[in-house]
């Protein structure tokens, strides 16, 4: 676990913490730009893994905030569904949840990201990994971009395709429901790129409609990873939000009334 904690002089020491998950194609070191924005406020902890988060949020005795990129999107969201008590704010970078919602299935707008769930899972049996790699990248950063990816970079990637495979699974197999974030108790902030794929960018405007308390802000000549491709103004745009959403904060999720 790549932990940031804040500076023992300061009285910060009790804010809530700020827990952060990748997907299977990032990395744990990249919220160390929102740890830096951050600063003092508390502890901000990135994790690779849902289950390690999910106990480190059980454990948080005044809940948390959870960022989460790509398809770590699936499992944040779970968690405020199941545990609405503990999460104080959501922040949602590049929203890779498209598979979680059947309801979606047959909209022409997504099925440019089908299509690539489709190539890939037809990849993998065949060990093509770098092939199925490439189109991932390619899908999200644009045409050629593979071409310049450093070698280690490719690597990596194409050793993450079975495990984003995977989580694509995982959402058919115990997928959200427009009901269960029409009824999310927390702030929940969006953020990805304006040149991020079509399918995505429908998606972000959808849950804009969807999610009660929800704002969106869409990085200006960003692609995919956008926290990383614009790290000045994503990470600062975190940090406020976060700060903000503990002033409304409730330690009781919102029950409707029965009727």
């Amino acid at each position: 676990m790549f932990d940031f904690m804040p500076h023992p002089a300061h009285t910060f020491m009790s804010a809530p913490p700020v827990l952060c998950l990748s997907g299977p194609t990032g990395m744990r070191d990249e919220w160390i730009g929102l740890a830096d924005c951050l600063g003092p406020r508390g502890a901000c902890q990135s994790f690779d893994d849902a289950s390690v988060l999910r106990r480190r949020l059980w454990a948080a005795p005044d809940g948390a905030h959870l960022v989460a990129h790509g398809t770590a999107a699936y499992h944040v969201l779970k968690m405020a569904e199941e545990m609405p008590e503990r999460v104080r704010s959501l922040t949602l970078v590049d929203p890779d949840i498209i598979q979680a919602l059947p309801e979606l299935a047959a909209c022409p707008q997504f099925f440019g990201h089908q299509t690539l769930i489709r190539r890939v899972r037809e990849a993998l049996p065949l060990g093509r990994l770098e092939a199925a790699a490439a189109r991932v990248t390619e899908w999200w950063m644009g045409r050629g971009t593979w071409a310049t990816t450093s070698h280690a970079t490719k690597e990596r990637v194409a050793e993450a395709m079975p495990a984003l495979a995977r989580e694509w699974h995982i959402q058919e197999d115990a997928p959200l429901t427009l009901l269960s974030l029409v009824t999310l108790s927390c702030p929940v902030r969006i953020i990805a790129g304006r040149r991020t794929p079509s399918s995505i960018r429908s998606l972000v405007r959808l849950l804009r409609v969807a999610v009660p308390e929800v704002s969106v802000t869409f990085v200006k000549g960003a692609r995919g990873a956008c926290h990383l491709t614009d790290p000045h103004v994503v990470g600062p745009e975190i940090s406020n939000f976060i700060v903000s959403s503990d002033a409304d904060w409730h330690t009781q999720p919102s029950l409707l009334a029965a009727a």
